[in-house]
């Protein structure tokens, strides 16, 4: 006799002595089973890598690799002068764990490769915890396993980068934010903000600025969420006023708002210096002229154009002195592309962007790899002509039809089509579940908050397009809560009047 269906969610798991089992195991365990095919997928291509020596897709990934082995062999100070100790203190939450493994097994590519991966994959379980919240079981298995097989999540949760380490602290925040509710104690309110204080300080170590957007962010989603309303108040002033102190900012990091206010300009010329992706045609404002010190390399190409090496000279450093095995591309050791303080080379905590700048008769310059003039504008008015072009690189470029596609842009223009619909999804998703702000607030208010920051900052569609994937979790999460309104209106429509 056969046995009838039983429904999960939104879908039926079907009859079968082969499928059935399996399927049943899966429902009952989405996360587990959505961090198990993330990955899987994410060892798989992390080999694959390895083995064919690829490493074109991520040259940054160099740098962290070389700075692991000189921690871990304890020459990093004469490995790297000034800009290697600086890079390692600003991501020690990722670098630390790679020289850890380092010491363990020896400096293989590998072993960074994992460290990257187990995060991508937590990152997808994560979204499947947090969506359960608030979208049937069905749906969030989906959402998960959207977010652990978007191409270009797995491509940067696969080599050695931080971003995926990012990505996982700031669905961790979701979930701790998004756990608590209206009848949450006192004392669940403050541990969820002792948690929340936590990653923040991890992600000081690891990204900044994100780490200041997700501050605020959680502030204000404690604040909206109901609840006991004294409690969640001076939960999230200790939050908003404790917190930066133990990572060295002011009340608020205000201090960080400030700065970063006055050199949205600088930081978007800095950014578009020599990229062949560059939103802003920084060149077409240059001037012939030649200001003292010209020549000297000071790109910041966060993608590895150019060979970037402190002191010039385009010698391939990390090939030289690592003995971790490299091929001999150009590497990039610029700036942090995030501007995070203390990464300069040779600077000793000095703030690159202010120091190689000039400034003549009120106006500033930067000079390029190639000795060129160019002017920075900081003003209100560049900065509002720059932000619609930055708004559409860092949400949704490359288009299909943008000209001179390059192999790279082509394989991310194809992701353009998917980010555009999660986002529209996502809008209608967000509205539908206005009134459970205990739950959507951070993602919403954090992804809002991404978006015009990182318009205003990018400035090439590598940098940016990277970048976006860490809001990936929260728009994802929100888009299938649009796609479960959408289905059930569907079904209601098609059942027609009872």
């Amino acid at each position: 006799m056969a046995v009838r269906p039983e429904p999960v969610g939104a879908w039926t798991v079907t009859d079968g002595p082969h499928y059935r089992r399996l399927a049943d195991w899966m429902f009952r365990h989405p996360i587990a089973t959505v961090m198990s095919v993330a990955f899987t997928v994410r060892a798989v291509v992390a080999l694959v890598l390895n083995v064919t020596n690829t490493w074109s897709l991520a040259p940054d990934a160099h740098q962290y690799l070389a700075l692991a082995e000189a921690v871990s062999s304890g020459r990093l100070d004469s490995f790297w002068p000034g800009y290697g100790p600086s890079l390692y203190n600003s991501t020690r939450v990722f670098s630390g764990q790679v020289v850890f493994l380092f010491d363990l097994f020896g400096p293989y590519r590998i072993s960074a490769q994992l460290v990257a991966v187990f995060y991508g994959s937590l990152t997808a379980g994560l979204t499947v915890l947090l969506a359960r919240r608030f979208i049937r079981p069905a749906f969030a298995m989906a959402a998960g396993l959207m977010v652990a097989l978007v191409p270009s999540q797995i491509l940067w949760s696969t080599v050695a980068l931080r971003e995926s380490t990012i990505w996982a602290l700031l669905a961790g925040i979701a979930v701790i934010l998004g756990n608590l509710s209206p009848t949450s104690t006192r004392r669940s309110i403050f541990v969820a903000v002792l948690g929340v204080a936590v990653a923040y300080l991890c992600l000081e170590f690891l990204r900044g600025q994100t780490a200041f957007l997700a501050l605020w962010s959680g502030t204000l989603a404690l604040l909206v969420g109901r609840g006991d309303r004294r409690a969640r108040v001076v939960a999230a002033a200790a939050l908003l006023l404790v917190a930066p102190l133990a990572a060295n900012h002011q009340p608020g990091a205000v201090d960080l708002l400030y700065t970063a206010s006055r050199r949205l300009g600088t930081v978007r010329t800095y950014m578009a210096m020599g990229a062949e992706s560059a939103i802003y045609d920084s060149t077409s404002r240059s001037d012939d002229g030649m200001l003292p010190g010209a020549g000297i390399d000071r790109s910041a190409d966060p993608e590895g154009s150019a060979s970037v090496v402190p002191g010039g000279n385009e010698i391939d450093l990390l090939e030289r002195e690592s003995t971790v095995v490299l091929p001999g591309v150009d590497i990039d050791r610029s700036a942090d592309p995030e501007g995070s303080a203390s990464v300069v080379p040779g600077g000793n905590e000095i703030d690159l962007l202010e120091r190689e700048s000039t400034v003549v008769d009120g106006q500033k310059f930067v000079i390029d790899a190639d000795g060129k003039v160019l002017p920075v504008y900081n003003d209100l008015e560049a900065n509002l002509q720059a932000f619609p072009s930055g708004l559409m690189a860092v949400a949704v470029r490359p288009f299909p039809w943008d000209s001179r596609q390059t192999g790279k842009h082509l394989a991310g223009s194809i992701e353009s089509v998917f980010w555009a619909s999660m986002f529209l999804l996502a809008a209608v998703g967000a509205w539908s579940r206005r009134r459970e702000l205990v739950v959507v607030a951070f993602p919403v208010v954090f992804s809002v908050v991404y978006l015009v920051s990182a318009a205003l900052t990018q400035g090439n569609l590598g940098t940016a397009f990277r970048h976006r994937a860490q809001i990936l979790f929260a728009i994802v999460l929100l888009a299938f809560a649009g796609v479960q309104v959408l289905w059930d209106r569907r079904k209601s429509r098609n059942l027609g009047p009872s």
